[in-house]
């Protein structure tokens, strides 16, 4: 994660076991890093990935990518509570689309799942 993350991210991160290693001024300094440090890891022992939902995209293709590598392996979509599009969509069978949405996680506030 970047050196700016904000620290209550960084410590619920921690909490569920993860090692966090803040790296660079941005993300993509970040991410370019944890790319040079997945290289370096080939043997790491994965059994399931949490993956962020909002309207569907973005787990939909780590798990079709996922799936064709490691069909072994459980993937775990989570949202933010106060966003819970896809939650309400699957419970009813259908599309829902929410009233209104949080937007602490900005990236998944979605009113609509997919």
């Amino acid at each position: 994660m970047p050196l700016i993350t904000p620290e209550i991210k960084v410590n619920q991160v921690r909490k569920y076991g993860a090692k966090v290693i803040l790296y660079g001024n941005n993300y993509d300094v970040a991410q370019a890093k944890a790319l040079e440090l997945v290289k370096q890891i080939n043997d790491m022992e994965i059994d399931t990935i949490f993956c962020c939902v909002g309207g569907g995209g973005l787990i939909s293709g780590v798990g079709i990518y996922i799936k064709s590598i490691r069909p072994d392996i459980k993937i775990i979509g989570v949202e933010a509570e106060d966003s819970p599009s896809m939650t309400h969509s699957l419970y009813q069978n259908k599309i829902v689309e929410l009233d209104t949405v949080g937007t602490f996680a900005d990236g998944a506030a979605v009113k609509k799942g997919r």
